[in-house]
């Protein structure tokens, strides 16, 4: 129940919601020019009755509802009598004492006359008229149209190019902000919503433009500097280990499908790519990449070593006799291709694994 602290006027109305929203006011029209009159702040909002939501299906007059919204309906008639907020109601000097212009219950439906009268004025108005009427009404959807949807997406792409770098670095850091407030459902839903949207917007481009995407990635992540790209195989790898184990089996599992899909030259080229783009790294990257790798081992308790052996000893007999010897060919490749150094120091990373895997083979061969 909202009341104008200025008249003593009051109107009472229903609100669904999840969180008390202060703002909302009412919805009537008579309120809503009141408000803009007078001013938010000379009104006062007061929650009189609470309904919690009871999902059960009612019939009345051969209609489907809610029970919790028949007792919305319900109290709210009671009240709009009790505090008397209907228009009808008058004091002393016969001026009304509310902004209610219905009884209460579905909003103040139209009667027969009333509607036919609408309908008669909406049929002789010119299009000029009803053209004005849509462009007042914004939120609408009927002004959603695809040639208004290109306008505004060219406003905000030229406001985004318009922008300065300070101007950017804080909307980042507000929205930053914002998102890490919110709670851990509604990221989630965010997340999805933004996953459909971009694997449609994705599907409806041509071969050109993806293209066109896939190297402008690579040109950027290029461009970074190692920090950068240390910092976002954090995220990644932070992502993933706050995953279940359920969603990173179905990761795996559309990954493995991807690859399968692909043909044999397509692999290839995929496998070129990645050979170039290690050659062309500096020594500096390369030298980082191993000692990472090189301290995730180290920090590694000797049960997480056992587990990830394990792992590799399973996959192995899994594969079938085909699958062995083309892996067996490609390493015989790559070690006929190094120098007489990097030789030795496979080898001596070999005979290191051995004696740590010696243990591990006795018990598996005990059991």
């Amino acid at each position: 129940m909202t009341t104008n602290l200025i008249n003593g006027k009051r109107y009472v109305g229903q609100h669904t919601y999840s969180k008390l929203n202060k703002d909302y006011l009412g919805s009537g029209t008579l309120i809503l020019k009141a408000i803009k009159k007078y001013g938010r702040k000379n009104f006062n909002l007061e929650v009189v009755h609470y309904i919690y939501e009871d999902l059960k299906i009612i019939y009345i007059n051969n209609k489907k509802t809610l029970k919790s919204q028949y007792l919305l309906d319900q109290w709210e008639i009671f009240y709009i009598k009790d505090k008397k907020s209907h228009v009808s109601y008058l004091d002393e000097n016969g001026i009304s004492m509310g902004y209610n212009l219905s009884w209460g219950g579905l909003g103040g439906n139209h009667s027969e006359e009333t509607k036919k009268k609408i309908s008669k004025a909406q049929k002789l108005k010119s299009k000029e008229e009803k053209d004005k009427i849509t462009k007042k009404r914004i939120g609408t959807r009927s002004l959603w149209n695809s040639d208004y949807k290109l306008e505004i997406k060219n406003k905000t792409r030229d406001t985004c190019k318009n922008r300065t770098p300070e101007k950017q670095a804080k909307l980042n850091k507000f929205n930053s902000d914002r998102q890490q407030n919110f709670p851990q459902e509604k990221k989630n839903r965010l997340n999805k919503a933004n996953s459909k949207r971009g694997k449609k917007q994705y599907e409806n481009k041509t071969q050109k433009e993806k293209d066109d995407r896939i190297k402008k990635a690579r040109q950027t992540m290029i461009n970074k500097t190692s920090e950068e790209k240390l910092k976002i195989k954090l995220k990644k790898q932070n992502t993933i280990n706050n995953k279940s184990k359920i969603e990173k089996n179905i990761i795996r599992e559309r990954i493995s499908q991807t690859w399968e899909n692909k043909t044999q030259e397509e692999k290839e080229i995929r496998n070129n790519n990645f050979k170039e783009t290690w050659k062309n790294k500096p020594q500096e990257e390369k030298d980082q990449r191993t000692s990472l790798i090189s301290q995730t081992l180290l920090n590694k308790t000797q049960e997480e070593k056992d587990l990830t052996n394990k792992k590799c000893t399973n996959t192995w007999k899994d594969r079938t006799s085909e699958q062995k010897e083309i892996s067996a060919k490609k390493k015989k490749l790559t070690y006929m291709n190094k120098s007489q150094e990097e030789r030795d120091i496979t080898n001596k990373k070999r005979q290191e694994t051995k004696k740590r895997n010696k243990p591990l083979k006795q018990q598996e061969n005990e059991n």
